[in-house]
């Protein structure tokens, strides 16, 4: 395996940020990494997010804990796909697929502080032509931005010189929870507005069928408890759990309009999605046994990730073209997601 550009003998460059309201969020330039997100819930200020114990833990960790994850989020099936007429092959790191960027992917790279205050950092990143597989010289950078609505926004911007599928996504873990209880996850409550959800086949790779959640366990259009219908089917079994990508309406995906809700287990946190991508895999963290957390050893279900994202295997499913997210040579990604506390 090729080694990872943060395996340069130099500390990682942590920024933080704060709001008004005692909000705080701390990122590292080591994969653009979402390390820390706590408010001042109840008079104590919590930690919302799983992270690993320190830099140690971090490396070894294969859980992408708040990395910024690309080229391509999520898997393509076999590490293949075709783009005008040309067959390109990347690296297969997750069974038969290619899982978020390959083996060196974006969360293994240190990316450039192009700015910073305190409220708000911006990370850089050039990826060069044929890296992980890829077509194109890509420019790419990441805002995080802390607000004083509570708010955490997070905006992507990207070029490239050649066409080249994108699909960047933070792979944050959450835990609203004060609760140290393992399988802390499955006793959140959660609302998704989505009226449609992608079954994935036995390599996890989506079927291409866009499967009504009416009168399944991935009905969440009203707020419901993760283990109310948890492991309750085949589709839930065949990936140890929730890890899907649930379809929003477009009309909803205007970057302002609430699309998912997490409730912490005592009711007394929320945390608002919104977003400008199509979809957004919930993923109940169903292998996260074993990772050195900062205040314990994680058990799997400790935290949920809630990745907005274009769909899986996307540049191999045509039937999705309209949300197949194929960033044009000298054109601009530009996308947004929004984690907004209430309490």
């Amino acid at each position: 395996m090729t080694e990872a550009p943060y395996l340069d003998g130099q500390k990682a460059n942590i920024v933080h940020l704060v709001n008004s309201h005692g909000v705080t969020a701390s990122l590292m330039d080591i994969g653009a990494t979402w390390l820390s997100f706590s408010a001042p819930v109840n008079d104590e200020n919590r930690e919302l997010l799983i992270r690993a114990k320190d830099m140690q833990a971090y490396l070894e960790q294969q859980a992408y804990l708040g990395a910024t994850v690309g080229r391509f989020a999520n898997r393509i099936a076999k590490g293949k796909f075709s783009l005008n007429g040309i067959d390109y092959t990347l690296p297969v790191n997750n069974g038969a697929n290619s899982l978020h960027g390959g083996e060196v992917g974006f969360d293994k790279k240190r990316w450039a502080v192009v700015s910073q205050s305190d409220s708000s950092v911006v990370f850089g990143l050039h990826s060069v032509d044929g890296e992980q597989g890829y077509p194109g010289n890509m420019n790419v950078e990441v805002c995080y931005e802390l607000t004083d609505d509570n708010a955490l926004v997070i905006s992507y911007f990207a070029s490239c010189d050649k066409d080249c599928p994108i699909n960047l996504t933070n792979h944050a873990y959450f835990n609203l929870s004060q609760s140290g209880e393992s399988g802390i996850a499955r006793k959140h409550t959660m609302q998704v507005l989505a009226q449609h959800y992608l079954p994935v086949s036995e390599n996890l790779i989506p079927t291409g069928e866009l499967k009504p959640v009416a009168g399944t366990s991935f009905d969440f259009l009203q707020p419901k408890l993760i283990e109310q219908d948890f492991m309750s089917d085949n589709d839930q079994a065949i990936a140890s759990g929730y890890d899907h990508c649930f379809v929003f309406n477009e009309r909803h995906c205007d970057g302002a309009t609430r699309v998912a809700t997490l409730i912490s287990p005592e009711h007394d946190i929320k945390m608002h999605v919104k977003t400008t991508k199509p979809g957004m895999q919930c993923y109940t963290g169903n292998f996260l046994a074993g990772i050195q957390g900062y205040d314990k050893q994680y058990q799997n279900n400790d935290g949920v990730a809630l990745e907005t994202q274009y769909f899986p295997d996307a540049p191999n499913q045509p039937q999705w073209e309209s949300r197949n997210p194929v960033l044009k040579a000298g054109e601009s990604y530009r996308h947004t997601t929004v984690y907004q506390l209430e309490w």
